[in-house]
């Protein structure tokens, strides 16, 4: 990575006197053309580098030079030191390394204030290996394997091309190119066992072509009709209501209690879906439609039976 190569040439700089193109290349195994590029881009941004050649020459920095003065204001120290420290909860292990580094280079001891972590309670490194493994396959543009389990337990074995990882509604998920479905999927990452980093390699640009094509599906088993859902929710969960819906989906009624319009688009009339509805206990009504308030009861009583 460029950029992270650049922090460590400056890091490298302030605390030794002098070094060579040839011993830096040999550090970050690259040719010397390219750390001579990454000096001018150094020098470029106003880094102070000088280099001499001959016999005792070498590349040095300023005497006195201060990055933290210099280079860059105290909000953008703040904005990078946390930017490193949000990495962490994406699994990227190698953050702590720079995060320590560019602590001491800014000469700062407060930049361990926030801890972010993405993974659920409970997970044991499960998310986490698959994270690692995904965010590897996306960066080298390599195929990946897995077994995938979908909403309603059916388990398939996928290879995909991935894209890019996305957080959305609290959970990973790896966007890319299915090779069993021929189309844009969105996976789960607590679905996903037995990952794989697969040998074979595919193009950017042959996988972005076909991402314009069509809009990504979750790959979340069958899927049902839409519906639009109207909803009576007691004002004894309000703390749920902002949390989980929309402000415009959201009616509060003369007596305290909510109503809740729910747009056909982000709910499909799935399994998953009357699960959610069951969370809210007693504290809810489904006003309509009346498909849906059959299909509740009818979850209800088969729930009953159990204790009969």
């Amino acid at each position: 990575m460029q950029v992270e190569r650049l922090f460590e040439i400056v890091f490298i700089l302030l605390h030794k006197e002098k070094v060579t193109a040839k011993w830096l290349a040999e550090k970050f195994e690259v040719s010397t053309r390219t750390i001579y590029r990454d000096l001018d881009t150094l020098s470029s941004a106003g880094i102070p580098i000088y280099t001499n050649k001959g016999n005792g020459g070498g590349i040095s920095i300023l005497e006195g030079f201060k990055l933290e003065k210099t280079f860059l204001s105290e909000a953008e120290q703040n904005d990078i030191l946390f930017g490193l420290q949000c990495l962490g909860a994406t699994g990227y292990k190698e953050r702590s390394q720079a995060l320590n580094k560019l602590g001491q280079l800014f000469r700062r001891e407060d930049y361990h204030w926030i801890q972010v972590d993405f993974t659920p309670w409970g997970d044991q490194g499960n998310v986490e290996n698959n994270f690692n493994v995904l965010r590897y396959s996306i960066i080298h543009r390599q195929v990946v394997a897995f077994d995938y389990y979908s909403g309603v337990g059916e388990k398939t074995r996928r290879c995909i091309w991935p894209y890019r990882l996305v957080f959305k509604g609290k959970a990973w998920y790896v966007e890319g190119y299915c090779l069993l479905r021929k189309a844009i999927r969105l996976f789960k990452l607590t679905r996903i066992r037995q990952i794989e980093q697969g040998e074979e390699s595919f193009l950017l640009e042959v996988l972005e072509e076909k991402m314009r094509e069509v809009k990504p599906q979750p790959e979340i088993g069958e899927q049902g009709d839409c519906i639009a859902i109207t909803l009576w929710v007691s004002k004894a969960l309000a703390y749920r209501i902002y949390d989980e819906f929309e402000v415009e989906q959201v009616k509060l009624l003369a007596d305290g209690n909510f109503e809740v319009n729910i747009d056909y688009i982000e709910y499909p009339e799935e399994d998953w879906f009357y699960n959610y509805l069951l969370s809210f206990g007693k504290e809810i009504e489904v006003k309509s439609p009346e498909s849906v308030r059959v299909r509740l009861k009818e979850k209800i009583e088969a729930m009953l039976r159990h204790y009969c």
